[in-house]
């Protein structure tokens, strides 16, 4: 470095000539060779931070709601607790143990992150659910943004070999992918100690699966038609988005369902008026996977007037009791205006002077401040 001038390897002094040499590689986004004692060793210096990070992705944490309300915890309220942390590789409950899930993100920093924010008496650490390792061989050259997700590294017996650990899983197969890497597997077989509670309690516990289902948190509001062709989707509470004005309404929406024989379908709806002039949103519970199939062809796209297509989705809150919970009736249908009696003061006067003298007009109405309504909107 010239005399007096300042480090930029953001290191202790004793690693300057390592980090000056990685940290030029990185600046001129040339390939790092893993093949070298260097490499390993500023590897150690430039990742000072990773031993904050725990070696699991998957916690079991208590969320108290469901306990609290003397109601059962549902995916929709663990999911809405959790997601905020990081993007959710799985979600299970626990049942044996009311209130208590497990969850598994993609990235171990996401875990980290929310067993920092939950505490320890709310939350502990279960087996890491994926493979985050990747075995390379020496001669493999990486790009040296890489290095932002590596984790940890450690080097093979016979010197030829590197055992790379990523903090996130998804990169992790992508390197596998594109590098042909042998990703190792773990020792132990991990086996399966919860299931996903369908979203409506429609499954007797011997019926219980023997093995997790797993979703992916990208697509947990995607309407899939071959999954529900096949059956295996058990949600049935739909989301209708872009609602224009003059369906912001209970009885004009239900009217639409009657006309088109689809409100034998239905057994719950909820209608969100958006502000002033932005569309809605309404909440439609079907009582069968059929039920979903026919609502969802007749509003997905469909469009009146000059407004937006309107946009289908499973929603957050799912089944008939969560929706009754959650949104209660008289919450949810658009507020009624308070209706307050004009009072009309009649007088008899002579003059105009006498009735500009008393203040009022000849008829003069009045409305309490109470009747300006704000429509509140879906909160999912």
């Amino acid at each position: 470095w010239p005399k007096g001038g300042s480090c930029l390897c953001f290191l202790c002094k004793r690693a300057h000539p390592l980090a000056a040499q990685i940290w030029c590689s990185v600046a001129h986004h040339t390939p790092i060779h893993f093949a070298t004692d260097f490499f390993e060793r500023a590897l150690e210096r430039l990742f000072p931070m990773l031993q904050m990070y725990s070696n699991t992705n998957s916690l079991r944490v208590i969320l108290c709601e469901g306990d609290d309300l003397g109601l059962p915890l549902s995916v929709a309220d663990a999911f809405e607790d959790l997601a905020p942390f990081g993007e959710i590789m799985r979600l299970e409950l626990l049942p044996a143990q009311l209130g208590t899930v497990v969850v598994s993100y993609y990235d171990i920093r996401a875990a980290v992150s929310a067993a920092r924010a939950l505490g320890p008496d709310r939350c502990t650490p279960e087996p890491q659910h994926g493979h985050r390792s990747v075995l390379i061989h020496g001669e493999v050259e990486l790009p040296s943004g890489i290095r932002d997700q590596v984790s940890g590294i450690k080097r093979g017996g016979d010197g030829k070999t590197y055992t790379l650990e990523f903090f996130d899983t998804r990169v992790a197969a992508q390197i596998h992918k594109e590098n042909g890497a042998a990703t190792k597997l773990p020792t132990k077989k991990e086996k399966a100690s919860a299931f996903v509670a369908p979203c409506r309690p429609d499954v007797a516990k011997g019926d219980a699966p023997a093995a997790p289902r797993y979703r992916n948190s990208l697509r947990l509001a995607e309407v899939s038609w071959a999954d529900l062709a096949s059956g295996s989707e058990r949600r049935t509470t739909l989301r209708l988005q872009f609602l224009p004005l003059q369906l912001c309404d209970v009885k004009v929406l239900d009217n639409v369902l009657k006309t088109n024989d689809l409100s034998q379908h239905v057994d719950v709806l909820r209608v969100f008026p958006g502000s002033g002039r932005a569309p809605g949103s309404a909440l439609v519970n079907a009582t069968s996977s059929s039920g979903v199939i026919a609502l969802a062809k007749f509003f997905h796209g469909r469009q009146w007037g000059s407004s937006m297509k309107v946009s289908v989705s499973f929603a957050v809150t799912q089944g008939f009791d969560e929706v009754q919970r959650k949104f209660p009736l008289q919450a949810a249908i658009i507020p009624q205006t308070a209706l307050v009696p004009r009072r009309v003061d009649l007088f008899s006067t002579n003059s105009w002077s006498d009735a500009i003298g008393q203040g009022t007009s000849e008829v003069s109405t009045e409305a309490d401040e109470g009747s300006d309504v704000q429509r509140g909107g879906e909160n999912l």
